[in-house]
């Protein structure tokens, strides 16, 4: 039987990822997976994985570090408890959020995505995220990230958000954004493709001489 959440139960699920498909497997059948607070997946050997059967409701930190991850990875079945975001997957070639409504989350990444050639992050709440530092970087293949407009919504560290993102490209709008941090260091090293950038109306009374 599956325990509850008042019984013992995994709160913390963490793999090498050389065990990650049938291991996983029986795990999440063993636990009531709406107790789970921190999934942490990291392994050079996982080419692919299955995530729509975890409920995510009561999550509060999700790390996936899988370099090999090739195809298409889809995220839902959130709560709005969420305050860290990190998905580093190299290989992967289109990632799906949906129901993204998290008002704590406080760090946000995509940093090393090097094979997402777009990304909607239309319905994301970062309004609480206090740094963006190195959000993007080295995403080397995006070229369009839907919903940029209103991304950043809190006084944030920007420092090296887009560097390398050799393939951004075109008009950039990022006035609405609520910038008074210290920093834009590397902030769009290497974004060559980048033709025009909108960042009228920030604060850069702060920023370090």
């Amino acid at each position: 039987d599956a325990y509850d959440c008042d019984d013992t139960y995994i709160k913390t699920y963490l793999t090498d990822g050389l065990v990650i498909s049938e291991t996983y497997r029986r795990k999440m059948e063993l636990y009531n997976t709406s107790c789970l607070k921190v999934l942490s997946i990291n392994g050079l050997t996982v080419y692919t994985t299955n995530l729509s059967e975890i409920d995510m409701s009561n999550l509060e930190l999700l790390n996936l570090m899988l370099p090999n991850l090739k195809g298409s990875l889809t995220l839902s079945n959130w709560g709005n408890k969420l305050e860290s975001f990190n998905i580093n997957c190299e290989n992967l070639q289109e990632l799906i959020i949906t129901n993204f409504n998290h008002p704590n989350l406080k760090s946000l990444s995509f940093a090393n995505n090097n094979s997402l050639c777009e990304l909607n992050v239309t319905n994301m709440n970062t309004s609480n995220v206090e740094n963006f530092g190195s959000c993007f970087q080295h995403c080397g293949s995006l070229m369009k990230i839907t919903g940029i407009e209103t991304f950043v919504q809190k006084n944030s560290e920007l420092y090296s958000m887009f560097k390398g993102c050799a393939n951004l490209r075109g008009y950039l709008d990022l006035s609405k954004w609520k910038f008074g941090g210290t920093s834009l260091r590397q902030m769009f090293s290497g974004c060559q493709n980048i033709t025009s950038l909108n960042l009228s109306g920030w604060d850069v009374t702060q920023l370090e001489k």
